[in-house]
């Protein structure tokens, strides 16, 4: 029947299970903006995103779980390390960014951020915002609880108090993340 067809479809697009494993636990969607015949992955990207651009112009990397398969959940602290010189290989010549987005279980932004943050990224580095290590290396902190730290609380994304899922939006991606070769790092539990 056509709700069980809409049940199923809703099911499947769920954050812990959409797209194909693109390293670290990052998936996407590898045809996303030029479908051709693949009605269900189109109508999967229509019940999580919305739409999508062409990947050559945007590439959407989601999920839900930490490094150990988990479900991401705000009582716990994750982090997420860029080594030094290795943010997302964007095209800011051509107007690129990058930013990592919080959402509930529900695909939803926090409502009431603390901190005034539902993404951190590219526009968060050109601000002077982030704080880097000695290293050169940069951890994102994300928890439901502000850190105590304050490096750590410069760099702190709000999650929700329960689950919560990451989308990473890479716009004019270059030919590492546009052919996978490039990692984004993993989300580890602390």
């Amino acid at each position: 029947s056509v709700l069980e067809a809409d049940a199923d479809l809703h099911a499947g697009a769920r954050y812990e299970h959409v797209g194909v494993d693109v390293g670290n636990g990052w998936q996407r969607q590898k045809n996303g903006g030029l479908w051709g015949s693949d009605w269900f992955g189109r109508a999967q990207a229509a019940v999580v995103y919305i739409l999508v651009n062409d990947w050559h112009e945007a590439i959407y990397l989601i999920r839900a779980t930490d490094a150990k398969g988990t479900l991401l959940d705000g009582k716990h602290t994750y982090t997420m390390t860029f080594p030094k010189d290795a943010l997302p290989p964007v095209d800011r010549a051509r107007g690129g960014f990058w930013s990592l987005t919080m959402y509930d279980k529900d695909y939803f932004m926090l409502p009431d951020s603390p901190n005034g943050r539902t993404n951190i990224g590219t526009v968060s580095l050109d601000a002077n915002e982030l704080t880097f290590a000695d290293d050169g290396s940069l951890t994102l902190v994300l928890s439901h609880a502000e850190p105590t730290d304050p490096d750590a609380t410069a760099n702190w994304l709000p999650a929700p108090e329960g689950q919560f899922a990451l989308i990473i939006r890479a716009y004019v991606p270059e030919e590492p993340i546009l052919t996978d070769t490039y990692k984004f790092p993993d989300v580890e539990r602390r």
